[in-house]
């Protein structure tokens, strides 16, 4: 019962489960989660609405003092990781974000934002002292009242969207410490993401 208890406690309150969108033409839209290994999901989304679709305008402002928004991703391959150190499943993932950010700045075409979801810390005293304790290095945006969150059609933490550099959702996954019975989440995220990258590129 406790850990269906945890798990609810990091999907939005009174979110409805996401649907999902047909592929658009013939590029592999993805959905890199862990339900069809077999595991048990409890009431983590499956899927994403905005796949396939463009991001709807939204901006925050990044911690080191850049904005962070829609028109600031465009041009580049991007994912974007929300996160919560109030939420139980986000310190259990903190480890794996760290590693997906490591493997991210290997690659001078992809680039990686967090946003923390709500305002709330738990423990922690500040994003960046969550980040700091938990070896995450990666720029990070406060959501403080969810705005964003629920704008781009989020609804658990922690989830990661996959942006094309036209601003167009083409992959979705939640929790990278779920791992499959042959690699770790990240391994195979980074996997995914480069199916993806080379599916798009191929089609123009």
């Amino acid at each position: 019962m406790a850990a269906g208890l945890a798990l609810a406690a990091c999907a939005a309150s009174g979110a409805s489960p996401p649907v999902a969108s047909p592929p658009p033409h013939d590029i592999p839209l993805i959905v890199t989660d862990f339900d069809h290994e077999g595991a048990n999901v409890g009431t983590r989304p499956t899927s994403h609405p905005l796949l396939g679709k463009p991001l709807p305008a939204f901006r925050l402002a990044r911690e080191d003092g850049e904005s962070f928004s829609d028109v600031a991703l465009k041009g580049r391959w991007t994912v974007i990781a929300f996160t919560g150190a109030w939420c139980g499943d986000s310190r259990a993932d903190a480890p794996h974000l760290a590693a997906l950010g490591s493997a991210i700045d290997q690659d001078p075409d992809l680039d990686i934002v967090a946003v923390h979801v709500d305002a709330r810390y738990g423990t922690f005293v500040s994003v960046s002292d969550f980040f700091a304790k938990s070896g995450i290095r990666i720029p990070a945006a406060l959501d403080a009242d969810r705005d964003v969150y629920r704008a781009l059609g989020v609804s658990w933490v922690p989830s990661y969207l996959v942006v094309d550099p036209q601003g167009v959702v083409r992959g979705f996954r939640t929790d990278l410490s779920h791992e499959t019975a042959s690699e770790g989440g990240v391994k195979r995220f980074i996997r995914d993401i480069a199916i993806l990258r080379g599916a798009t590129t191929d089609r123009r």
